[in-house]
């Protein structure tokens, strides 16, 4: 019997989300083909939260985990009767993946492995072309899975599905938009075979160009894309049933958030799209409904890099420095704000105090 997968991944560009603004939407992408309910849920995440909170990661991202727990556990309540498990998570900075089980009894481990790519993770900015394929030739080198024995396996294990969700950042320009550029940019009115429909945007889409390349994501695949680019919306734009889409004017319209998979026999996709009814980010979330064996996948494929050596150093130095910046983005901001202030008004203090006592010591002399 295959294994039922429901992936979405979300931008939440620093935001809190209310679970309400989630649940009723969020299960939307399942395909009405599908008789059982999915066995597990990933939520892949980015910029998930604050900077502070984000890169101290632990107890300051309970809140934020505990509302997509909500979110779901409000959605399969409400679509199946079913209550479904959290059973794994963790971040990296401003990225996090969570993973709810239908029958958590049956998973038998988990393996965590983590990267950084850099401060907002994949490159950003239409220009990034080439920083964008770095960090996947990086990931590649250095997200090793490593089990108790010393084993060590990279993404292109050949015995695993995979799947890569998450804010990729590839556009469909590679220059900002001029000025006045925003007067083309799609609408839900256009028709198929006008200039400015949306599916004429994605002939330029740097993703698909780089992978056919087989400079990016190579031996990977994704689903025909067919609904409007995911990114980047006005914030603040409202629900308008799909009369007029809320462009922000200094990005062209993209497609940066995706689901890529390993192809092998027995894999298949039943719905991929997107989810404008979530509002809240300039980001619309974006789900895959995909059914994959119980075998192990049997496909010849090769890496386009092996493991770096030296990885686990660099991942240690790396976490060492995310410690550095969630602290400094803490104290910068909010109440940490006002305690540095404090502390910096309490050594300009103390120095005073400390050169008074000196100018008076020397009189004295």
């Amino acid at each position: 019997m295959p294994i039922s997968l429901y992936l979405t991944t979300y931008n939440c560009a620093r935001l809190p989300h209310p679970p309400s603004s989630l649940s009723p939407h969020f299960l939307s992408a399942l395909s009405p083909l599908s008789s059982e309910p999915p066995s597990l849920i990933v939520i892949s995440l980015q910029e998930i939260a604050p900077l502070a909170a984000s890169f101290l990661g632990g107890s300051q991202l309970t809140s934020y985990y505990a509302t997509f727990t909500t979110a779901v556990r409000t959605a399969t309540r409400s679509a199946f009767n079913e209550d479904y498990a959290l059973t794994a998570y963790n971040n990296v900075g401003l990225t996090a993946i969570m993973v709810f089980a239908r029958k958590p009894a049956l998973i038998k481990s988990v393996t965590y492995a983590a990267v950084g790519l850099g401060f907002l993770s994949m490159a950003p900015h239409e220009h990034n072309i080439i920083a964008r394929n770095a960090n996947w030739e990086s990931l590649v080198k250095n997200l090793v899975f490593a089990d108790p024995a010393g084993d060590e396996q990279s993404v292109y294990s050949p015995s695993s599905h995979l799947f890569i969700c998450g804010d990729l950042n590839y556009r469909t320009s590679s220059s900002r938009p001029g000025e006045l550029d925003y007067l083309v940019y799609p609408q839900p009115q256009d028709r198929i075979n006008d200039n400015t429909h949306y599916l004429q945007l994605f002939l330029q889409d740097q993703l698909s160009i780089e992978r056919e390349a087989g400079r990016a994501f190579q031996g990977l695949e994704e689903e025909k894309v067919d609904f409007p680019p995911t990114y980047k919306y006005v914030i603040s734009r409202q629900d308008n049933e799909g009369e007029y889409w809320g462009w922000s004017r200094n990005r062209w319209p993209s497609w940066t958030d995706r689901i890529l998979y390993l192809p092998a026999d027995g894999v298949v996709v039943r719905n991929y799209t997107s989810i404008p009814q979530i509002l809240g980010s300039d980001h619309q979330v974006v789900a895959m409904h995909v059914e994959v064996p119980e075998a192990p996948v049997e496909v010849e494929l090769a890496a386009p890099w092996g493991i770096q050596e030296g990885w686990r150093g660099r991942r240690a130095i790396a976490r060492k420095l995310e410690v550095f910046v969630g602290v400094l983005a803490w104290l910068l901001g909010g109440t940490g704000r006002g305690i540095l202030f404090a502390l910096l008004v309490g050594a300009a203090g103390g120095w005073w105090a400390v050169r008074v006592w000196i100018q008076g010591y020397r009189r004295l002399e």
